[in-house]
């Protein structure tokens, strides 16, 4: 739908260029003439063509606006209500309406094209099933607080909302760190905007973008950390895997500068994280979160010795008396 109107606006532009470009040509000398003619003869003639002229460059933008604030979105509403009664009664193809992506260790290990609404929350469900049980496997060889602290880090799920192609807007990009249950794709777009944001690694720099014309990643709860940076390099920069060949969650190494909407240049490492909000973002230290929860987990080890020990006491005395 985009392309075609694109496609439409090109063409009409060219065409009323070639037109013009070829009038001016023929009869620039002349109408230049004729208007120093006209000017010194009959000057109230002239400002009125002027004043005909002026209005109806008035005219014209405000039906342009008029157009793109008051007519194209109808226009893009009866085209959906169209397309849909088309493909209900499956004169159409069904359209691609999202897409689903898991990535686990930076590889893309599910992909899922989804034409309804109620088909994602079904594939959804599967794969969190599908989740459940990998993790279930790999519990049993390994300790189970250090599988899910893996897997939270290292996989990555990003689902592609196609619906905003109909409003002109590139398609929006939800990311999870895990996959969680959904049931409905309630999601809010974030009115953040960095101006500029730079990443540096491997002594490579590279310019990171989080909305263009083929995607939109300023949601509310998108994260940018680890994970998120190499997906970013492998899929959407498409950087060749000789140059980040070996690197993984656990030993990228980079740093990160951003210019915000409010020209604020900020500077962070691998060690931090950005969490996109809905009117504002912030920035997390996870080594000193980490750090915190390790020493929370220290302290209370003991309390609840203690609690067993005073248990079993009590438990012991009772016997006796």
């Amino acid at each position: 739908m985009r392309i075609i109107d694109t496609f439409c606006q090109l063409c009409t532009f060219l065409f009323l260029k070639n037109i013009v470009c070829k009038l001016y040509d023929k009869y620039r000398d002349e109408m230049s003439d004729k208007m120093m003619e006209l000017y010194t003869s009959n000057p109230i003639l002239s400002k009125t063509i002027f004043t005909i002229v002026t209005k109806s460059l008035y005219a014209y933008s405000t039906c342009q606006i008029l157009y793109i604030t008051k007519i194209k979105p109808t226009l893009n509403w009866s085209i959906i209500i169209l397309f849909d009664l088309l493909e209900k009664h499956k004169l159409i193809k069904p359209r691609v309406k999202y897409t689903i992506e898991m990535y686990n260790n930076n590889i893309l290990t599910n992909q899922s094209n989804i034409t309804d609404a109620t088909i994602l929350f079904k594939e959804i469900s599967i794969l969190n099933k599908q989740d459940e049980n990998a993790n279930e496997n790999e519990n049993k060889n390994e300790n189970l607080s250090k599988n899910e602290n893996s897997n939270e880090r290292n996989q990555l799920i990003v689902i592609t909302d196609y619906s905003t192609l109909l409003y002109n807007q590139p398609p929006n990009k939800i990311c999870y760190t895990k996959m969680v249950p959904i049931t409905k794709l309630n999601y809010e777009t974030s009115s953040v905007k960095f101006l500029y944001i730079s990443l540096i690694c491997n002594n490579v720099t590279y310019v990171i973008d989080l909305s263009t014309n083929q995607f939109h990643f300023y949601i509310n709860g998108n994260i940018i950390d680890k994970v998120f940076i190499l997906y970013y390099l492998k899929y959407i920069l498409n950087i060749d895997d000789s140059n980040i060949n070996g690197l993984t969650s656990d030993n990228i190494i980079y740093s990160i500068t951003l210019c915000d909407q409010n020209a604020n240049f900020i500077t962070i490492t691998n060690d931090d994280i950005i969490v996109i909000e809905k009117d504002n973002y912030k920035i997390q230290n996870v080594t000193k979160q980490s750090q915190m929860k390790d020493k929370e987990n220290v302290e209370e080890e003991p309390v609840e010795e203690e609690k067993e020990d005073n248990k079993d006491n009590d438990e012991t005395e009772f016997v006796i008396t």
